[in-house]
């Protein structure tokens, strides 16, 4: 926004739970920055429309979030590992 000389909204929202997010989008009028893949997704994506930005901005990190000393049970395990090794595959976002 800056580059292209567009202030920033006075009325910003930070939220770190996309599915958070995706409720604000459903049921307000707010504009939302997030994961491609989710909000296209048939199910998660239900209402959402994408607006295409140029240029796109640059890859950002992914992280998995737990509870601190609280170990996680075997599907979680599971399922942390399964995302750990699709994205250590060279998963590439489409275009």
């Amino acid at each position: 926004m800056k580059a292209q000389a567009i202030a920033e909204p006075h009325n910003t929202i930070r939220c770190d739970s996309s599915l958070l997010m995706l409720v604000l989008m459903q049921r307000t009028d707010r504009l939302c920055v997030g994961l491609a893949l989710l909000f296209s997704d048939p199910l998660i994506g239900q209402g959402i429309a994408r607006i295409g930005v140029e240029p796109l901005p640059p890859p950002m990190s992914l992280g998995l979030i737990t509870l601190r000393g609280i170990p996680l049970q075997r599907p979680a395990r599971q399922l942390t590992s399964l995302i750990t090794q699709y994205l250590h595959s060279g998963y590439e976002p489409a275009a």
